[in-house]
């Protein structure tokens, strides 16, 4: 077994609104919020898209902004630009519909989404986590599972829980599976990545990266890794005890 100091399953580094974003290496990608707490937008994109390049930025557009056709047509301005290494990540996603009436402003601000500009979906209500081939066929080319939103949603409660509950965890199997198979990729966020077994869970079902603040990038790296090594001594295990099996019959 080859020991490596880092995951397989990319770290994406979730850009503070407002941060002096020269202080952040951006390795493997980053998520940036074009609207700050308030609802204005933070920062000029090019700025962020410039300093990543040539990593991946994901620009977060949440649709219930009242201000969301402006950050459309701050996306459509850094392809004006000549930027490439950015794809849109739509939020506040409640239905399927939702997404149809998204690419109908999208059209009206010149994006063709999944064409010109790649995006990709935050899931965190359970009608968008069971909308996988809805999404597929919008165009979208990955997700984004906020773990926290969706398990409280689903369990029909205000406290995000520490461990995974039973609905929650089936649910992700089956959103996560469907989306693999249909060729998208899958990421994860949220405050209840930091429990180890949740990272288990999740990289179990072969997500292909997860999302963190800046300040929490190491720790979580090393969480990260022992439980991408746990899957292999599992793995491991169970070869060995079959070749057991084999040799006693």
């Amino acid at each position: 077994m080859v020991v490596s100091s880092n995951p397989i399953t990319k770290i994406l580094l979730e850009v503070p609104a407002h941060a002096d974003i020269h202080n952040i290496a951006i390795n493997h990608g980053a998520i940036a919020n074009v609207f700050d707490s308030t609802g204005a937008i933070s920062r000029k994109p090019f700025e962020i898209a410039e300093h990543a390049y040539p990593t991946d930025v994901w620009f977060e557009l949440n649709i219930t902004n009242s201000r969301f056709k402006e950050g459309l047509e701050e996306m459509n301005k850094l392809s004006h630009m000549g930027f490439s290494n950015f794809k849109i990540l739509l939020s506040g996603l409640k239905e399927p519909s939702d997404l149809y009436r998204v690419r109908l402003l999208a059209a009206e601000s010149g994006i063709n989404f999944g064409v010109e500009i790649p995006f990709g979906v935050v899931v965190d209500y359970p009608a968008i986590a069971l909308s996988y081939e809805t999404i597929s066929k919008a165009g979208a080319s990955f997700a984004v599972m906020d773990v926290d939103a969706l398990s409280k949603r689903i369990m029909f409660s205000e406290k995000t829980p520490e461990e995974l509950p039973e609905p929650v965890t089936k649910i992700l199997r089956n959103s996560i599976s469907h989306f693999k198979e249909i060729k998208m990729r899958v990421s994860a966020r949220g405050s209840m990545l930091e429990n180890v077994d949740v990272l288990k869970e999740l990289t179990g079902q072969g997500i292909d990266s997860i999302v963190t603040h800046p300040e929490k990038n190491e720790k979580l790296k090393i969480k990260l890794l022992y439980a991408e090594k746990n899957h292999e001594i599992n793995f491991l295990k169970a070869k060995m005890r079959m070749h057991l099996k084999s040799r006693t019959s």
